[in-house]
């Protein structure tokens, strides 16, 4: 059975796409714990279980996340799963995934569809992003990806507007199937507030929130909650303006980064825009 409160890290192998040290600082060891080397020091940092470089996703699903499902969800307790962390250390990776690689978030849809219980579930998503910490804005993303198919030139997220008096009870939802999960929860986080930064060439700039309403024979609905938080580091994330410019140059010829003409002659303005959210 799973506890009310775990934790757990997962430790990323070094991304050649990025501008980052390729020394690893830190280490798994004995399955739940981080050793950090701080200068002379060496900091450690127990958790409820440590994910190493070769564990995949599928393991992180399996010892992380189905008990949540299996002693929480399907027991009618509404639970949530938050990814904190750096700048591209892999949280929007690890939760959602990318083409052929299914995330938890999607895997645990999956899941919980098979269950005869489940009858069926409804996404809703919020995302809080702010230039300044003076205003945040709350966006729905469900509205946002309709807004973006049906005028999908036209689209920006950099230029929708927010809705001060959003919350999970009047955001739009949608409903999931085992076939559309993956593509759902993609297209809900493209609609958010993403660019690219120093550390990640696909950074989330907001922290947004997945609300999973679940529908069960006999119980009441239960809602599965996940939080794919930004980037916890700040400035560090971007660095100095020539430093920002060769981290783009560098994820675009390592295939990871594709930027129109436009946005490469705005990669200033990109920058200033960068510092400004960082410094929330």
């Amino acid at each position: 059975e799973t506890q009310n409160v775990a934790t757990y890290a997962r430790v990323r192998p070094y991304n050649p796409a990025i501008n980052e040290d390729k020394r690893l600082t830190a280490r798994a060891v004995d399955g739940y714990k981080i050793l950090n080397q701080n200068g002379a020091n060496e900091d450690t940092y127990n958790f409820t279980k440590v994910f190493d470089m070769p564990q995949s996703t599928d393991d992180v699903f399996e010892e992380g996340m189905k008990p949540l499902l299996d002693f929480k969800i399907l027991q009618g307790i509404n639970s949530i799963f938050i990814v904190y962390g750096q700048s591209g250390s892999g949280k929007s990776f690890t939760l959602i995934g990318e083409e052929g690689h299914l995330g938890v978030l999607p895997m645990s849809l999956q899941y919980l569809l098979d269950q005869d219980i489940v009858e069926r579930i409804h996404v809703a998503s919020i995302e809080a992003y702010g230039i300044k910490a003076a205003k945040i804005g709350f966006y729905d993303l469900v509205s946002q990806l309709k807004l973006k198919q049906s005028a999908p030139k036209k689209f920006d997220a950099y230029t929708s507007k927010d809705n001060s008096r959003l919350n999970s009870d009047n955001a739009q939802m949608l409903e999931i199937t085992k076939d559309n999960c993956l593509s759902i929860i993609t297209q809900l986080q493209e609609v958010s507030h993403m660019a690219p930064t120093l550390k990640n060439p696909h950074s989330s700039r907001g922290h947004t929130v997945y609300f999973c309403r679940v529908k069960m024979t006999d119980l009441e609905d239960v809602y599965f909650i996940c939080v794919d938080l930004a980037g916890s580091e700040g400035q560090t994330a971007l660095g100095t303006k020539d430093e920002f410019v060769n981290g783009l140059e560098l994820a675009m010829s390592k295939g990871k980064l594709k930027l129109n003409k436009k946005q490469m002659k705005g990669m200033e303005q990109m920058y200033k825009t960068r510092s400004l959210e960082a410094g929330c």
